[in-house]
């Protein structure tokens, strides 16, 4: 049976190569193109350079964060959420009240189908 691809492209930012990983493969078997970025400046730059329609982040990157990435969605008009062990109320701090935020452990391929339904894909 062929696989059918979905016309939406999807970032991943996680820096854990296991759950990346793993999510990645949960959100290609749902026909989703996935690209993955395991730093804030990897995810910056495919934005710039990548057809990317829409992102799920995790927030803690190591030593940074993947708000500079959410802000760069946001002006762009992309839609996004967050995915993260960090408590909703920091991040709601930092980047407003209006962030989706969803706490780890989550199922990938239906945040990945809830992202492709605003976009109508």
């Amino acid at each position: 049976m062929e696989k059918i691809v979905k016309p939406c492209s999807i970032l991943l930012v996680e820096d854990n190569p296991l759950v990346a990983f793993d999510a990645a493969d949960r959100i290609e078997s749902e026909g989703y193109r996935c690209i993955v970025a395991h730093d804030q400046s990897s995810a910056l730059k495919l934005l710039e350079n990548g057809r990317i329609d829409c992102a799920l982040l995790d927030f803690d990157l190591g030593k940074e964060t993947s708000a500079d990435v959410a802000l760069r969605l946001d002006r762009s008009g992309r839609p996004y959420v967050f995915v993260t062990g960090r408590s909703r109320d920091d991040i709601r701090r930092c980047l407003g009240s209006d962030v989706q935020v969803f706490s780890k452990p989550v199922n990938y391929a239906d945040l990945a189908n809830r992202l492709a339904d605003t976009l109508g894909a």
